[in-house]
């Protein structure tokens, strides 16, 4: 049975969740049409792919035996490439085409990537799907707006949503291969943008996946230091430490300083960085203390990167997709409440202009409003403190009660 007609015979006992399923599809269904009559007006992001320059440059630089990190006249780097040199090689295939093409290439690359890796993730939740149900998964997935924005700009949100969704796979699979890939595919998403770190708690449940990151994370130390030398991997420490300063402020978003990326979560509130440290060691001790619970913490881990990101962008709500289907799974295989994860995708989807839209209703209606206001106008902040919130309940209760059985609850973890 394929998951249309499933979802569909659950409309008598699921009503709600069957509702705003069939409108997150139809809105998904939907958005490259808008997208396309919005683009024709300038209301949207061009497809000008500017972000993938700064890769090409820098594969440019290598090749012609130039310094990959230089400084500006300020000393920062913004403009420039910000990652590891290893990840290079990601982009050297693409070297020859133009800017357009190359820029083109990665971004239907990423998306092919991605669908076909939430298929894997399907197969592994035993979820039948016809085959024309899997082409329309590919419209449903060039139809949401984070990807979409991400394949605009050139950025490898798409292609590391992908990993992560293989690494879903193989935390889903029940030998040390799969997850061994899980742990060394998470890793390589940690060390590419060290902002994804959070989406590792899982590594904290099981050895062989831990063991697949550092094993993943030797190896591209290796491979980058006999590509690029000892200096240009120091140099990136650099890039490092000014990437820390810069995340340390934000500004507010205000209407008239609105852009399609943009996402802030918790800037505004006082002593933030000391709010998500917290967050990050509570996150931390529930994953080891967590028993069955591989999904769940997948789950958490994903959300935890989405509210602690030091600089986040709309475009790294793609690593929610993986992490929402095993939430899903989860609320359905618990008798839970599987409308949440349908409304956390949803408000991800809409969150860019519904916050232009709220802010500009605020802004005309209230004038010079408080700065704290146009945060909360945030779809994107509702959902993802929605997401945090359930994934966190659901490890929460995996931990269990000590005094129940002690000394089986201490052998456990």
């Amino acid at each position: 049975m394929g998951i249309l007609r499933r979802l569909w015979v659950l409309r008598g006992d699921r009503p709600v969740f069957v509702s705003l399923s069939f409108l997150l599809l139809l809105t998904l269904f939907v958005y490259p049409v808008v997208e396309a009559a919005l683009r024709s007006i300038e209301l949207v992001q061009p497809w000008n792919y500017q972000d993938y320059s700064v890769y090409a440059e820098a594969v440019d630089d290598w090749l012609a035996g130039d310094p990959i990190y230089t400084p500006n006249e300020d000393g920062g780097f913004w403009g420039q490439y910000l990652y590891p040199p290893v990840f290079l090689v990601l982009f050297r295939p693409l070297s020859g085409l133009g800017h357009y093409e190359a820029g083109l290439a990665w971004g239907v690359f990423s998306v092919l990537l991605l669908w076909l890796a939430l298929q894997v993730v399907a197969s592994r939740l035993d979820v039948h799907l016809e085959w024309w149900e899997r082409l329309l998964g590919l419209w449903l997935l060039v139809g949401f707006h984070p990807l979409v924005l991400s394949v605009k700009l050139g950025q490898t949100a798409g292609f590391l949503g992908a990993l992560l969704t293989v690494a879903l796979a193989g935390l889903l699979g029940d030998d040390r291969v799969s997850a061994s890939l899980s742990g060394a595919l998470t890793a390589v998403v940690g060390l590419f943008k060290f902002a994804y770190a959070p989406v590792g708690a899982h590594l904290l449940v099981d050895r062989r996946r831990f063991a697949g990151a550092l094993g993943a994370g030797l190896f591209l130390g290796g491979l980058s230091i006999a590509l690029f030398g000892f200096a240009e991997n120091l140099a990136y420490l650099d890039v490092l430490r000014w990437g820390v300063e810069r995340g340390s402020g934000s500004r507010v978003p205000k209407p008239s300083l609105w852009l399609a990326p943009y996402f802030r979560q918790l800037h505004w509130l006082p002593g933030a960085l000391f709010v998500r440290v917290g967050i990050a060691a509570l996150v931390t001790v529930g994953a080891i203390l967590s028993s069955d619970a591989d999904r769940e913490v997948f789950a958490l881990g994903v959300a935890t990167f989405l509210l602690v990101t030091p600089l986040p962008y709309v475009y790294y709500f793609v690593a929610a997709l993986p992490a929402l289907i095993a939430l899903l799974a989860v609320e359905l295989d618990r008798d839970g409440v599987p409308s949440i994860p349908i409304v956390v995708l949803f408000s991800l989807q809409v969150h860019a202009y519904g916050l232009r839209f709220l802010g500009g209703i605020v802004a005309d209606v209230l004038g010079g409003a408080p700065d704290l206001v146009y945060p909360l106008l945030q779809p994107g902040l509702w959902g993802v403190v929605l997401f945090f919130a359930l994934a966190a309940y659901r490890v929460g209760q995996s931990i269990g009660d000590p005094r129940d059985d002690v000394e089986a609850w201490v052998g456990d973890r």
